[in-house]
């Protein structure tokens, strides 16, 4: 189905804040804002249910492709507290606008409502009659996949590692290198090893989704002349979307001469990264490719789950429900 499931966007993500992480989500406003809904929990009565769908009709700003609906909601501690006041705290979400909707400047949205339930607000709209284009269905990547994409020191080696592999390959091989990427994903490492001076690269990526995203991505980081890839002298990107145990054996002089892979999730073999890398490089690559990362070690350690005290409060009790996702920094 299509995304109706609402994102969290954290304040300084949304506001763009100085605690803001490089890979977080920071959404660039199009539209004007619209006050949708005003609650007063303390008023004698009942709540009701629901509210609407109303009229969502937002005044655009700026020219652009909304992909997202970001919905504030700012609380006061005190009953009647005028509107101008400074809020307690403000907290957003998200909902994904699938296949993005077009917003023009000075031009009012239409087609478009909102509702609010009990327990969320949900954007409705017509993304048949008005997406820009088809929307894949709705899927959202596990907390480790972005936990990956902030390590910059990752990101580092990984490219030391392709100039380096690259260099020497293309000392003994100066027609070209090519770069077989298993587990493709968002396609960094492929554009790594093209920006490293492979002559072509190949991204294997068996989710549909996140392949035809990749491809977007790639083809952005190609488009303008001072885009990262831009350039005719930079090779081609190919991205598979099937699985790399289903590509069949090429000829010699087509197999690849590097094997790169980001399959360790967050445990290091949870993507089955010993099974396809090694089945890749026996059939697809030639004699002796290298492959990165050449060798893992994991080390393991028990530990007593600690958390910070908040607004004074001892939790370490809680530490049954905690998600191991949200642990801290390895300890040494």
């Amino acid at each position: 189905g299509l995304s109706v499931m609402p994102l969290r966007t954290g304040r300084a993500e949304h506001h763009g804040g100085p605690r803001a992480h490089p890979t977080a989500f920071q959404p660039a406003r199009l539209t004007e804002a619209v006050e949708m809904f005003d609650l007063e929990l303390g008023k004698p009565g009942e709540l009701a249910a629901t509210e609407g769908p109303l009229p969502l009709r937002l005044k655009g700003l700026h020219n652009g492709i909304a992909t997202t609906a970001v919905v504030s909601l700012s609380f006061h501690l005190k009953a009647g507290a005028d509107k101008t006041a400074k809020a307690a705290a403000v907290v957003s979400s998200s909902q994904w606008l699938p296949g993005g909707y077009k917003v023009a400047e000075g031009v009012e949205t239409s087609g478009m409502t909102i509702t609010r339930g009990l327990g969320r607000i949900w954007v409705h709209w017509d993304w048949v009659k008005d997406s820009i284009e088809a929307p894949f269905g709705y899927m959202m990547l596990s907390e480790w996949y972005f936990e990956m994409l902030r390590d910059s020191a990752r990101h580092d080696m990984y490219e030391q590692a392709l100039c380096a592999e690259l260099a020497a390959k293309r000392s003994s091989k100066p027609e070209g290198c090519r770069v077989l990427d298993v587990g493709s994903g968002d396609g960094i490492l492929s554009m790594m090893a093209l920006r490293a001076g492979a002559s072509a690269v190949t991204g294997v990526e068996y989710v549909t989704s996140i392949a035809r995203a990749s491809e977007d991505i790639v083809a952005a980081n190609r488009a303008g002349a001072a885009a990262p890839l831009a350039g005719d002298e930079k090779g081609p990107i190919d991205i598979w979307c099937t699985d790399v145990r289903g590509v069949s054996t090429p000829p010699e002089e087509l197999r690849f001469d590097v094997l790169v892979s980001e399959l360790m999730d967050a445990s290091g073999l949870g993507e089955n990264l010993i099974l396809l890398t090694r089945g890749a490089r026996k059939r697809l690559c030639t004699p002796g490719a290298p492959v990165i990362p050449a060798q893992l070690r994991l080390v393991g350690v028990l530990c007593e789950a600690r958390f910070p005290n908040l607004a004074g409060v001892n939790l370490d009790a809680f530490w049954p429900l905690w998600p191991p996702d949200r642990t801290g920094p390895s300890p040494e």
